[in-house]
């Protein structure tokens, strides 16, 4: 069994007095959900500075039952200042976290480890990136929500078919008006769906297209001029809940979000 692992605290539920029952997702892109114990201050294990929603932690486990450990020590790597004070910015990244629970699976540690580290390379720079976009005061909701889902997309394996219509095969490069079609993956030329072609469809093509040919660290967003960029944000999150079979209401931090 491994026992010592690194990952970022994703949740917390209360645990009797002094304890919260925490998951981490892991560096290899699967969670571990783990008892911190004394967690809640109180205790002599640890306070609840070093373990709170957000932070990087390395944790040794000890043998757990039915999934769950206990967290026999734990220290702190990073911890994200900034994303506390602000609750816009708190709430984006509850509602990060609850999209990436909602696809990650669970780490069993006595199985042979495979790395997938993509969710976890996601959501670390999703935060970072959050967390120095404050530092800056720059910060804007529906821009961080729009890269991250677009690097989710394409994590995921769920991008759209973004070359050719996907009911004419018509060349999308050429298309003025489009729209995103859940249902077929991909997008539609306004010729095919007439009048149901959204305002968006071509913004969100568009961004797709840059998405996935650049990183976290040189995206920008001062190219764009969309027509609705919170529009944007409900029709990527839309495109992402159909994929994964989920309703957004199931998303509590969203309507502290759009």
């Amino acid at each position: 069994m491994r026992t010592k692992v690194e990952g970022l605290l994703i949740s917390k539920i209360p645990f009797q007095d002094k304890h919260f029952i925490g998951k981490l997702l892991l560096r290899n892109g699967k969670k571990v959900s783990a008892v911190f114990y004394g967690a809640k201050g109180g205790g002599k294990k640890r306070t609840s500075s070093l373990a709170d929603l957000g932070h990087m932690l390395a944790v040794e486990l000890g043998r757990g039952k039915d999934g769950l450990y206990p967290a026999k020590e734990w220290s702190l790597i990073w911890a994200p200042k900034k994303i506390r004070e602000d609750y816009k910015a708190l709430s984006l990244m509850c509602l990060y976290f609850e999209i990436v629970s909602k696809f990650c699976m669970e780490d069993h540690l006595e199985d042979e480890l495979h790395i997938h580290d993509g969710p976890f390379r996601v959501l670390s720079n999703a935060i970072f990136f959050l967390e120095d976009s404050l530092k800056r005061g720059d910060f804007n909701t529906y821009e961080h929500l729009l890269l991250f889902l677009g690097k989710v997309f394409h994590d995921q394996g769920i991008f759209p078919k973004m070359k050719s219509c996907v009911f004419c095969e018509c060349d999308l490069a050429e298309i003025s008006q489009m729209s995103l079609v859940f249902e077929q993956g991909g997008f539609s030329c306004n010729l095919c769906l007439g009048p149901q072609a959204e305002g968006v469809g071509r913004d969100a093509w568009n961004f797709l297209q840059q998405v996935r040919s650049t990183s976290y660290q040189d995206f920008s967003f001062k190219t764009f001029k969309f027509q609705s960029i919170k529009s944007l944000c409900q029709l990527l999150l839309g495109h992402f809940c159909y994929q994964f079979h989920i309703e957004e209401r199931q998303f509590r931090a969203l309507p502290m979000v759009l």
